[in-house]
Parts: C-alpha cells; sequence; structure tokens
C-alpha cells in the first residue's frame, strides 16, 4: 500500500494472500489520520490452534479486564460490526505473548501523541477469534464478564453464516450493538 515506510513491506502485503495461514508477517506502515501519525505494524497474524494452561487464562483475562475493550466493531464501512478483543498497552512483548498464546491478533503501533509520551501498542483480536478467546477466559474475567457472557451467547444467533440477515436477525444483531456499547459506557 502507498504510505508504507519499505519496499518489504509493500512486497509482503501485495502478495500476502501467497502466503500460508500460520505465518502472515510483515513490517511497518506509515499513515496519518486527522489526529495523529500512527505507525502500524500490520498482516501481523498468526492463525493456529493455541493452548493456554488455567494461569495463562487468568493472566490473559486480568490484562483484559485492566487495560482492555471487548466490543463489536466494523472492520469496513460496509460491513456490521463483529466480535472484537483490543489490549492496549506499551509493551510490545507482552502483547506478542498474547497474540502467541490466543493464535491470532492484528498488533498496531501507535505513535506518540507527545514528546514526553512513550510509543503505544493495540493487539486486535476480532471476529471468530475473538469469541474463542472470551470463551477460554471468560471464568476469570471481572469487568468484562457481562459483556463476554452477551457476545458468548447472543453473536451467533442474531448472525447468519450466509451474511443474509432478515429483518428479525438484523434487528437482533442492532440490538446486541446496543447492549454491548451500553455496557462500555459503564465501565
Amino acid at each position: 500500500p502507498s504510505g508504507c515506510s519499505s519496499k518489504k513491506v509493500r512486497t509482503s502485503t501485495n502478495s500476502l494472500h501467497h502466503l500460508s495461514r500460520s505465518s502472515k508477517e510483515a513490517g511497518f506502515c506509515v499513515f496519518s489520520t486527522r489526529h495523529a501519525l500512527v505507525v502500524v505494524v500490520c498482516y501481523t497474524l498468526i492463525m493456529k490452534e493455541a493452548f493456554m494452561t488455567s494461569e495463562e487464562k487468568a493472566y490473559i483475562a486480568g490484562i483484559i479486564d485492566g487495560e482492555g475493550t471487548v466490543t463489536l466493531s466494523r472492520a469496513h464501512v460496509e460491513e456490521l460490526p463483529a466480535p472484537k478483543v483490543s489490549v492496549a498497552n506499551n509493551s510490545l512483548e507482552l502483547l506478542k505473548w498474547i497474540r502467541e498464546k490466543v493464535g491470532s491478533g492484528v498488533i498496531i503501533k501507535r505513535s506518540r501523541r507527545e514528546p514526553h509520551h512513550k510509543d503505544h501498542y493495540v493487539l486486535d483480536i476480532s471476529n471468530n477469534w475473538a469469541l474463542n478467546l472470551l470463551m477460554e477466559v471468560k471464568e476469570y474475567l471481572i469487568i468484562k464478564k457481562p459483556h463476554a457472557e452477551l457476545l458468548i451467547s447472543r453473536y451467533k444467533n442474531v448472525t447468519p453464516r450466509n451474511g443474509r440477515y432478515t429483518s428479525e436477525l438484523l434487528a437482533g444483531k442492532l440490538q446486541l450493538v446496543n447492549e454491548i456499547r451500553a455496557l462500555n459506557q459503564r465501565c
């Protein structure tokens, strides 16, 4: 994509679909938004079966409770919102560890807004990977437990596999979006 800081990134993002499902790695992309210059570590997906011990599940749940967001979010304007778990932290090492344990995720590096601020990173886990993570850590969540229970219990019931929504399914999906938004306003 235009704006990438290296030829390696341009090459790897253009040929990303040729890579195996288990090793989509790239570099940094740079683009500006209305509010800040954003450096994105893009296409750093690792999609594999992951195994977590009870202690690791509890630790990740604590990080989600303290540093995370559980929501429904759109990847594209024309799409309806899908489950998303995001964790923001200054430690890239921590987010890489979580991504490895979960088996999926995209890490985004956000540039400093002020010179005295440190760079920070966001790990985004979306769609079924987010639901699977929430199922794994639900028993250890405290603050985000209502969010997880709501998504786990209702999301699949209001989302058709073929993407064709009846008026009832669409109404149910929009109701779920509103309920998740209401929960996030309380946190």
